[in-house]
């Protein structure tokens, strides 16, 4: 693993730092680097074309990019930042596979313990289709596996839910006093409609770990530092 912050394998996507020697003999690269802050262009944007640019000279034969399903329909700054990242990968020196995911159940709980903090959480009637991390992780393990497809498949959870009623069983099931409230806008993305699927997968490959990964009331910390506890099994598997 590469990092800024790896005590072997130490490198810096903004500046450039490291990648040449660590690139070396590498038949594929994983990139899985981000940066939601102020710098998020300077490391996925300016850092993939570097790592694009090292990458080529090095001899990588396939570039895998991870990223987000429907970043390309939310006008967002970050999400614009990846649709950047993207176009840069797919129009790169070396053969590629985009990863799109939708969102991470570990990420939506980790939103709504923060929201807990202040007691109130605006949850637009957005529909999502939350999926874990280890499985998105074992997807693209298995793509990295296989020759480059120069498409961006996509890798999202098994069932569509409303995020309010996502927010409304974390409340339950932690016993947090976060009081779920409808946004003054109609959604939490500008320009988007009420419950669009903008943040869902489609026809994507589906994992398994529905919403039955909610955490049982008697593993929970109090409200402010809240976790999750998957009780899922499966995985998905590339096609």
């Amino acid at each position: 693993m590469l990092s800024r912050s790896a005590p072997e394998y130490r490198v810096d996507l903004a500046s450039g730092e490291g990648l040449e020697p660590v690139l070396r003999g590498c038949d594929v690269v994983v990139d899985a680097s981000n940066n939601a802050g102020r710098k998020a262009a300077a490391v996925l944007v300016d850092g993939t074309r570097r790592l694009l640019a090292v990458g080529q000279a090095a001899g990588v034969s396939h570039h895998v990019c991870m990223s987000i399903v429907g970043c390309d329909q939310l006008p967002m700054g970050y999400y614009r930042v990846k649709t950047d990242q993207e176009n840069l990968v797919a129009q790169g020196p070396v053969p590629w596979t985009i990863v799109r995911a939708t969102q991470f159940h570990e990420l939506v709980a980790k939103a709504f313990g923060t929201a807990a903090r202040w007691r109130v959480l605006p949850v637009p009637r957005a529909l999502v289709q939350p999926i874990a991390a280890a499985e998105v992780a074992r997807y693209v393990a298995g793509v990295a596996e296989r020759p480059p497809r120069q498409e961006r498949p996509a890798v999202a959870g098994p069932e569509v839910t409303e995020l309010r009623r996502l927010a409304r069983t974390w409340r339950s099931v932690t016993g947090s006093p976060l009081v779920c409230c409808a946004p003054t806008r109609r959604s939490c993305w500008p320009g988007s409609p009420p419950r669009t699927r903008t943040c869902t997968g489609g026809t994507s490959q589906r994992g398994s770990g529905c919403c039955s990964y909610w955490p049982r009331p008697t593993a929970m910390l109090t409200p402010s530092r809240t976790r999750s506890r998957s009780s899922w099994t499966g995985a998905a598997t590339p096609t």
